[in-house]
Formats: C-alpha cells, structure tokens, sequence
C-alpha cells in the first residue's frame, strides 16, 4: 500500500508539471521512483502542521523495550543400562523403564538377579560393555553385606564394577536398610556407605545419590523383609531414582561444557 501511494502522488505532481512550458520542463530535473522526498516537503509547505501535546508526543514516542528473548536448552544425552540385585531387581519390575522415559531416558538394558553376589555383578555389567550407553546405575551390595563389609571386601568389590562400567557416568544409590533389618545389618549398610564415599576419590565418574535418606523419610515403603519394599515403594523409588538419573546427566553435561 505504501508503494502504491507513492506513485498516485508522483502522478499528481506531474498532472500540475504538465501545465508549465516546454521550457522549463526541460530544465526541470526528473523526479524518480525514489525521488519522493522533495514532493514531500512541497506539500507538507501548504498544510499547517498540526499541534501535538506534550501528552500526545509521549503516546507517539516509540518504545524502546527490547523484544524477549527464548532460548532452547538441549537435554544431555541419556542412554542407561543398570545392573542390581534383589532391591534393583523390584525396581527394574515396577516401572523403572517407564520413569526413565518420562524423564527424556532410555533405559537399553538391564541385568542381575536376586541374591546375586557383590562380584557376580560386576561379571554381569562387564558383558553389557559393547552395549551404547552413556551411564550406568548400579544397585548391587545387598546380598552377603554384613560378611563383605566385616571382611573389608567392600572397597575392592566396589573397584571391580567400577572398572566393568568403563569412562561412563556411574550413578550409584546409597545403600539403604528398612526398619525392620537387623542392627548389624543396619551397621552393615552405614559401613559400606562409608567405602562408597572414599570411592568418589578414586573414581571421578562415580555420583551418588541419597537411597538412605528418601527411605529413612519414608518408612511405609518397607514391606518388612529387610532390606526390600512395597510394589508401591518400588514404584515411588524407581520415581525418585530416574529423576536422579536426569538430574546426574545433565550436570555432567553442564561441567564437560563450561557451564
């Protein structure tokens, strides 16, 4: 439209141009397409200009806010296998998948058995090295932890799953004891949450996530056989651990840029 009113107004100059000698249309300098502001200023000379208030000038001014900016966060790359024993083993039946999902996770593989020892899930996770993952969870330690612990095998059992997850992050819960496990089974746990801390010194991909402290604020998860739970504490862990999961990934990322 503003295109189009330029030339109707070009095309009433020149009806008024027409009127001049031949003379002084020769001597006249053409006015072109983009020529318009001297026809402009000719006409504005004839009309009065109109009064604008100091209210109206604030109206016209223009705002100078700039526009809102959005930016897109990309999520860090989150592809799990997990090994676990009994305690994983209920997690992995009452929807641990699905909560990964939920969270922007893929959860490709998972192995274990119960009553698995300490060093069998190791062996276990070792042939899941050829699988694309970018971490690994791990909830192993429960069966035969009283002797693993009192023995000192704890550390070096640690350093051998360790060693099968290879560079990829290593999201390891806290081991946990319901209320109704045994005071040594109790002491048991505390011990080899001691040795899972002073693994975070040799392993810089290990992270740890707080299982002993989301079961100790929910006690009604307990199906009272030490150390395992409900189907529905399995479910709300399983919850609470895939959000773990996500918030670990997107840390590492964080770090491994800068940020």
């Amino acid at each position: 439209m503003a295109r189009a009113h330029r030339w109707s107004l070009v095309g009433v100059v020149g009806l008024v141009l027409a009127g001049c000698t031949a003379a002084s249309a020769d001597t006249s300098p053409t006015v072109g397409p983009s020529e318009t502001a001297p026809v402009n200023v000719r006409v504005a000379a004839t009309t009065a200009a109109p009064q604008v208030s100091e209210a109206s000038t604030t109206l016209l001014t223009p705002s100078t806010t700039a526009a809102p900016t959005t930016t897109t966060t990309i999520p860090a790359p989150c592809t799990v296998i997990a090994v676990a024993d009994s305690v994983g083993i209920d997690l992995f039946n009452n929807g641990l998948k699905d909560q990964m999902a939920s969270f922007g996770c893929t959860l490709k593989w998972t192995g274990g058995q119960r009553g698995m020892e300490f060093s069998a899930g190791a062996d276990v996770l070792a042939g899941a090295g050829d699988i694309d993952a970018d971490i690994v969870v791990v909830m192993v330690g429960y069966h035969n932890a009283k002797s693993n612990t009192q023995a000192g095998r704890f550390p070096s059992l640690i350093d051998k799953v360790m060693e099968a997850a290879g560079p990829r992050l290593v999201i390891w819960p806290t081991m946990a004891a319901t209320d109704d496990c045994s005071a040594n089974y109790k002491t048991a746990v505390g011990v080899a949450n001691g040795n899972l801390d002073d693994a975070l010194a040799r392993w810089p991909n290990l992270r740890l996530v707080d299982y002993n402290s989301l079961l100790a604020a929910h006690p009604e998860y307990s199906v009272q056989r030490c150390p395992h739970l409900l189907a529905s504490g399995s479910k709300a862990v399983a919850g609470w651990l895939a959000g773990q999961v996500r918030e670990a990934a997107d840390a590492a990322l964080a770090a491994a840029s800068g940020n």
